[in-house]
Formats: C-alpha cells, sequence, structure tokens
C-alpha cells in the first residue's frame, strides 16, 4: 500500500494508508492488513482526544457488530491507542475503528451515472430491507441522507448504508443533518418513523415516478403516525420493481422484536449511557439545543 511507514504499523498487523475522507468524529484512511493481505479495510480514527467523539465510533462499532443491517460495512475491532500515533505529521489519539470498506459511488454520484429507474427501485428494496431489519432490533440509523449510501454502479442491489456513528434506541438524539431531520427530531424527541422521513427526502432525489412521488410525500409527513413503516415501503418498491421476492423472505432474522420493541442490542445501548461507552452527549454533525 501506498504511503504507509512503520510507524503507522499498530498491534502488529495493521497498516494505515492513504486519508480517503474526513467526518465529523474521525479520519477515515484506507488499512492494509498483514494477516491477510485480500481484505479491503478502513479505519476510522477519533479526530481528537474527545470522549464524545469516540462514542460515536463506539455506537457504530456496536450497532454493526450486534445487530448489523443486511447491507453495511463488518465490524473488525475497536481500538485504543495507548499512545498518540502521528499520521501525516498529525498526532491521533483516541479510538480506531478498523471495518471492511464498502464499495461503491455515493447515491448523488450514481444518480449522475443514470441508473435505469428498475436499478433506482432495486437499491431503494435493498436499503429499505436493511432499514427494516435495523429498525426491528429497535435501533435507528439517524443519519440517513444521500452520502451515507454507497450503491455498486454495476450491482445496486448491493447497496449499503454506511456511517452508524449517530445510531441508537428511539428517543435519544446525538444530532444529524438538519436537512434531513424530521420534525419530532429536530424537537429532541426520535422515534424509528425519523429514519423513514430520511429515506422520504432520498426518495425526493430520484421521483421519477408517479409512485415514487407518492410514497415520497407519505414518508416527509410532518406527523410521524401517518409515515408507512420501512416494512410497508419495502412492500410497496418490491411490487414497484416485479423481481424481488416477498417481503417475508426477505428480511433478516428478527428473534420476535417488533419495530417498536427495543431489543437486547438497544437495551445495552441503553445500559451505558453514562459509561464508557455510547453515552447520549456524543456530538457529530449537528447537535440540537436543550433548552
Amino acid at each position: 500500500m501506498d504511503n504507509t511507514s512503520e510507524q503507522n504499523l499498530f498491534l502488529n498487523r495493521f497498516v494505515l494508508g492513504a486519508q480517503v475522507a474526513e467526518g465529523g468524529s474521525a479520519k477515515i484512511f484506507r488499512v492494509s492488513d498483514t494477516w491477510f493481505p485480500e481484505r479491503k479495510l478502513i479505519a476510522k480514527v477519533q479526530r481528537d482526544d474527545d470522549p464524545r467523539l469516540g462514542r460515536a465510533l463506539q455506537r457504530e462499532y456496536a450497532t454493526l457488530l450486534m445487530h448489523p443491517p443486511i447491507n453495511a460495512p463488518k465490524p473488525v475491532l475497536l481500538y485504543r491507542l495507548k499512545e498518540p500515533m502521528m499520521i501525516d505529521n498529525e498526532s491521533m489519539q483516541g479510538l480506531i475503528l478498523i471495518e471492511t470498506e464498502v464499495e461503491g459511488l455515493e447515491w448523488t454520484a450514481w444518480l449522475k451515472t443514470s441508473p435505469s429507474n428498475q436499478a433506482i427501485l432495486l437499491a431503494l428494496a435493498t436499503l429499505t430491507k436493511s432499514l427494516h431489519g435495523l429498525h426491528l432490533s429497535g435501533l435507528r440509523h439517524g443519519d440517513i441522507k444521500p452520502e451515507n449510501i454507497l450503491v455498486p454502479e454495476e450491482a445496486p442491489q448491493n447497496a449499503s448504508w454506511i456511517d452508524f456513528g449517530l445510531s441508537d434506541r428511539p428517543g435519544v438524539l446525538h444530532g444529524g443533518t438538519p436537512s434531513f431531520l424530521a420534525p419530532e427530531a429536530l424537537n429532541g424527541r426520535p422515534e424509528l418513523a425519523s429514519d423513514l422521513f430520511a429515506l422520504g427526502k432520498v426518495i425526493e432525489t430520484v421521483s421519477t415516478s408517479t409512485d415514487l412521488r407518492e410514497l415520497a410525500n407519505n414518508l416527509t409527513s410532518w406527523n410521524p403516525r401517518e409515515r408507512f413503516s420501512a416494512n410497508e415501503v419495502l412492500e410497496r418498491v418490491q411490487g414497484l420493481t416485479g423481481e424481488i421476492a416477498p417481503p417475508s423472505t426477505m428480511l433478516p432474522s428478527t428473534h420476535g422484536h417488533s419495530g417498536s420493541t427495543p431489543s437486547k442490542t438497544s437495551s445495552w445501548l441503553a445500559r451505558q449511557d453514562g459509561e464508557q461507552h455510547f453515552s447520549p452527549r456524543a456530538t457529530t454533525h449537528w447537535v440540537p439545543r436543550r433548552g
């Protein structure tokens, strides 16, 4: 891998390569795994030694480890640097989250390749299926927007969600992207339906048919009780494609949890509140004001 050096080696195994992106809580690097060189990995390195930023990485690791959506990065390890590491002449400290690299174009860039309407529907069906699985575990994604969707150009059915640093159970808000936040989330009371509002905003970018426009209108309702659930969205998108198996054969294992009942995952998140993991005071992107 280019631009690697002995100083970027840690755990006698992983080597940080070139920086590929930068987010609210972390800088993102490609990683070489000297044990399994064929693996494609990335590392999210905590930007500052600030526990609020580190908790975003902890939330993402726990969400992906304990209830991974169908298409999403796979967590490898979460590691706390024992001493600062020099990366590109900058001292980095805190947590490093290593996960598999998800390949594809960001949603907006993918749309510029002029995908067919069928390809768009296939991508939306996969994304909605993954979101439904996450909701069945009692968790929200928390930051649904085009930048957090990756679509392989030749395989839209493998579209993936990324960036789970704001994920948590309903009622807990860590921030978000204002233009994709539902009214109840802006008021500090996010629900599972808040993710569907953001999905509606995404669908608005590709409303190429009356059916999709009507779906987007429903999902962006100010009343969360009027919005379709992820499962209902899946059924409607599946009906438009004519290619996908019925939803009952597509869904992940849910261990009997409904979308409104917190699972062991979300309960575990709640128990960590105020401890080392998953404080509700973690901040990335936009942070709501408290009255």
